[in-house]
Formats: C-alpha cells, sequence, structure tokens
C-alpha cells in the first residue's frame, strides 16, 4: 500500500514540475504590454461615476456582465444604451443615451477607477 501511496505521490510530483516548466517558458515568451485602457477609459470591470443631466450627485456604476460587482457601485450591463455610451469614453466627457422610455438624457463621467 505504502508503494503504491509513494508512486502516485512521485508521479503527480512529476506532473506538477512538467506543469511548472510550461508555465514558466510560456510566460517568459510572452512580452509585457500595458494595460490597453490607461488611464481614464471607460471599460468592462471599471467603476464609473456619473453625473445625470446638470445633478451634482456622483452615482457609482460597474459595467459588467460576467464579474460580481463591487460593493461600492451598482451593476450596469454593456448592452444597456447607457453602457453603450460610456464604453471606452474618458472622464469629464459628457455622453448621451436614449433611456428605456425613449427620453433623450445626458450623464458626465466625473471618474473612471479599477
Amino acid at each position: 500500500m505504502r508503494a503504491d501511496n509513494r508512486r502516485k505521490w512521485e508521479k503527480r510530483r512529476e506532473q506538477l514540475e512538467e506543469r511548472a516548466t510550461f508555465l514558466e517558458s510560456f510566460l517568459r515568451a510572452t512580452s509585457v504590454t500595458p494595460r490597453t485602457t490607461e488611464g481614464a477609459t471607460v471599460a468592462p470591470g471599471r467603476l464609473v461615476g456619473l453625473t445625470f443631466d446638470g445633478s451634482a450627485a456622483v452615482e457609482e456604476y460597474e459595467i459588467t456582465s460576467q464579474s460580481p460587482v463591487a460593493e461600492e457601485g451598482q451593476a450596469l450591463s454593456p448592452f444597456t444604451p447607457l453602457a453603450a455610451a460610456l464604453l471606452w469614453r474618458e472622464a469629464s466627457l459628457l455622453v448621451e443615451y436614449e433611456d428605456s422610455s425613449g427620453k433623450r438624457r445626458t450623464a458626465r463621467i466625473r471618474h473612471v477607477r479599477d
């Protein structure tokens, strides 16, 4: 019984070493690139602070479809008109979108953070 366990763990250790070697070589082969959305660009997964129609109150949203929403913000599907208007825009811009009732609305991007 002990010999079987020893062989099993040796085989497992070899598999893990092989996997580690593969991952190390893979990481060495890939180049390091900066984030595709540096700075204050709205992208999925980021928290976006918005003010609506001239209001001073800032509301935070996270544009997300799969990951859980951070406690600070509200979920915003990327398929909504507001999210579509916000995506790939930068902080301080004013965006226009059509709400669910068909009314044209404006929102100012106050801040974007990870």
